[in-house]
């Protein structure tokens, strides 16, 4: 059991979720992600509207999102919409 747990993911999508190229590696990350209490996604701008083969989890699981400072305004007002922390530097 994890207090926060941090995943780098390959793919970051509002609709489809934080996904990975590895179906194992999402199971992994999965099951990191449901057994902490606080979920952190590290991931570039670039990622974000990537969709890769394997989801990990839904954007509604994750507590924090660390990236650039190219992250899309509306992306980062969508995640607060979710209850989303999001962290640019």
């Amino acid at each position: 059991f994890f207090d926060t747990v941090f995943l780098s993911v390959t793919g970051f999508d509002l609709a489809c979720g934080i996904t990975t190229l590895e179906t194992e590696e999402a199971a992994i990350a999965l099951t990191m992600a449901r057994q902490a209490r606080k979920v952190v996604v590290v991931a570039d701008a670039s990622k974000m509207g990537a969709v890769c083969p394997a989801l990990i989890c839904p954007v509604s699981d994750i507590h924090v999102l660390i990236t650039d400072i190219g992250l899309p305004q509306e992306t980062r007002d969508a995640l607060v919409g979710l209850g989303v922390q999001v962290i640019c530097v």
